[in-house]
């Protein structure tokens, strides 16, 4: 037997949100790692991101399909805007449903890229440091190379 529309929608947010909440988990993980210089770990837990990543990929694709299905709502260009086309009580219960797993996924999306702006600094930290201390005022560019003043800022404090 299978499931109408709306059924199908409600199976696909149930896969959504454990997606969501386990990528959660593994960006608190992450942090945690990141904090205490975990570095075994911290490559563990970004193995099992990639993997939940690309479960969510393979998600956003069944989002696809569903919205596209000759049986769902002729009306709108999302899910919340199909099943609030349809006026029923139990589709805007889905919507609602569809809308606080939007926002989940914003959040976590929003603290992926703050956990990844920090590590691309702790990863350059080192570089970083050792081109202001040989007087590098600003990091290299794609073609541009500045001149380096030798012990720049070592000559300056001398």
């Amino acid at each position: 037997m299978s499931l109408v529309w709306n059924q199908r929608v409600s199976v696909y947010l149930d896969k959504l949100e454990t997606a969501t909440e386990s990528i959660d988990l593994i960006l608190d993980d992450m942090h945690l790692s990141t904090k205490n210089v975990d570095s075994e770990k911290l490559a563990a837990s970004t193995q099992a991101l990639m993997q939940s990543i690309e479960t969510l990929a393979n998600l956003i694709q069944q989002r696809e399909v569903l919205l596209r299905d000759t049986d769902s709502p002729q009306h709108g260009t999302t899910l919340v805007d199909k099943l609030l086309s349809t006026h029923q009580s139990e589709d805007a219960r889905i919507a609602r449903r569809c809308q606080k797993i939007a926002g989940t996924v914003e959040t976590t999306h929003h603290r992926a890229m703050s956990i990844f702006v920090c590590q691309y600094h702790l990863a350059v930290l080192s570089s970083d440091l050792v081109r202001m201390l040989s007087g590098e005022r600003t990091p290299p560019t794609y073609a541009k190379r500045q001149a380096s003043h030798r012990g720049g800022l070592f000559n300056e404090a001398a």
